[in-house]
């Protein structure tokens, strides 16, 4: 008989928010601007990828000469202005799936590679600060992803074995991370495929959030009734 789920945990850019295009065009516009030219192959590489691995990652496809941090806050001021300008909606199926797992006793958690303090303005941003318990960042934590240890860090903090949460992720860093932390990966695609590598590592893999609703229905504790404590 498999644990029951008491927390979903969620990456935010590309898995709530629909960032994750500027991210790597971002990524790619900092290195033509510094001469380094990057395909978008290789800046989707760099999704959810903790500081000390992106660093190794441009070392390595440039040499050691080049300056990962220069690279890095070139990347931050461009995407600093498409944050303040430009459109960017919620991903499809985020605000009913979100509802849905209010109606339940279950925790949500943010887990996510953004600095604690640009994880709540975001969150502020997109209407959903009251939406979860505790945000977790890499920043709270030695390595970030693909390393495990953010989602270990996200279910100690609830107090729950990571077998009751269910992480839900759109890049293979992510899946990664989580499924190394003991945790049910969800996989919701986002600019590329599943590949092929993951697929033993999924809890289970939609196209958007809200097809996870009937999934999780016969895995979630009782619905709330309005009014009524449980």
């Amino acid at each position: 008989m498999s644990e029951p789920i008491r927390a979903i945990l969620f990456d935010l850019d590309g898995t709530l928010i629909d960032t994750e295009p500027y991210y790597v065009r971002s990524w790619q516009e900092a290195g033509q601007a510094l001469g380094l030219p990057m395909t978008r192959t290789q800046g989707l590489q760099l999704r959810s990828l903790g500081a000390p691995y992106n660093a190794y990652f441009i070392r390595r496809l440039y040499g050691p000469a080049v300056s990962y941090q220069a690279l890095r806050e070139k990347r931050v001021v461009l995407m600093g202005d498409v944050l303040e300008t430009a459109s960017i909606p919620l991903k499809p199926g985020a605000r009913a799936l979100l509802d849905f797992l209010h109606t339940r006793q279950v925790e949500l958690a943010l887990v996510t590679a953004n600095a604690p303090e640009k994880a709540q303005r975001m969150l502020a941003r997109f209407g959903l600060e009251g939406d979860f318990d505790r945000v977790i960042s890499a920043r709270d934590v030695p390595r970030g992803k693909p390393a495990p240890d953010v989602y270990r860090c996200a279910c100690e903090a609830l107090g729950l074995p990571p077998e009751q949460c269910v992480a839900v992720e759109d890049s293979p860093n992510g899946i990664i991370s989580a499924f190394g932390a003991g945790c049910r990966p969800v996989l919701v695609p986002d600019q590329s495929e599943a590949e092929d590598c993951l697929q033993p590592l999924l809890w289970a893999c939609v196209e958007r959030l809200d097809q996870l609703i009937p999934l999780l229905e016969g895995e979630l504790p009782p619905r709330q009734l309005e009014g009524v404590t449980p």
